[in-house]
C-alpha cells in the first residue's frame, strides 16, 4: 500500500512541477489563439509553430494528469471488493454471536481463548476476515446480541485459505 501511495503522491508530484515548469508564454499564446479563433482542430499545429518546446512540456503535463486519472481509477476498480477486513470481537456472549455469524453471514469464525488484563477473568475472542461490506452487518448483529462487546477491526492486506483463496468447503459438525 505504501508503495503504491509513494508512487501515486511522486506522479502528482511531477505533474505540479511540469506545470510549474511549462513556459507562460506558451499559455499565453494559447489563451489568445483561443479566444480569437475558438475551439479548433488546428490548434496543436498553431501551438507548435508558436512554442515547440512548449507544445511538447504541455503534452507531457496533460499525459501525465491522464495517467494518473486512469491509475487511480484503475487501482480503485481492481481493488474494489477484495479488501478484507479482519475483526476481533470480545464478548460475554462469544457462543450467541459465533452462532449469529456463521448461519446469518455464512462467515467462518474461530474462537481464541483470552483472559482480562486487568481482572484476569476468561473470555473468549471471536476471530473472523470477512469483507468490507459484510463488516457493518456483522457488528449490528454483535451489538444487538451483546450492546456492551469489545470489537477491534483491522484491514487485511491478504488471505489464503477456506472461503477465500480456495472454495468452502462445509465439514460435517461434530457434537461435543
Amino acid at each position: 500500500m505504501k508503495k503504491k501511495l509513494s508512487s501515486s503522491v511522486s506522479v502528482f508530484i511531477s505533474c505540479l512541477i511540469l506545470l510549474i515548469i511549462l513556459p507562460n508564454s506558451s499559455l499565453k499564446l494559447l489563451g489568445m489563439y483561443l479566444r480569437h479563433y475558438g475551439p479548433d482542430p488546428r490548434l496543436l499545429k498553431y501551438f507548435w509553430r508558436s512554442s515547440p518546446s512548449g507544445t511538447i512540456m504541455l503534452l507531457i503535463t496533460l499525459l501525465v494528469i491522464v495517467l494518473m486519472i486512469v491509475s487511480f481509477f484503475l487501482n480503485k476498480l481492481l481493488l474494489l471488493g477484495t479488501n478484507r477486513t479482519e475483526m476481533k470481537i470480545i464478548s460475554s456472549e462469544a457462543s450467541l454471536i459465533r452462532e449469529a455469524i456463521l448461519s446469518r453471514v455464512d462467515r467462518g469464525v474461530t474462537i481464541l481463548h483470552g483472559e482480562g488484563g486487568y481482572l484476569h477473568t476468561p473470555t473468549e475472542v471471536i476471530l473472523s476476515v470477512v469483507s468490507n461490506h459484510e463488516m457493518p452487518r456483522i457488528e449490528r448483529l454483535a451489538r444487538d446480541i451483546d450492546p456492551n462487546c469489545f470489537i477491534i477491526v483491522s484491514q487485511v492486506t491478504e488471505v489464503w485459505g477456506r472461503g477465500f483463496s480456495q472454495g468452502k468447503h462445509y465439514a460435517a459438525k461434530q457434537n461435543p
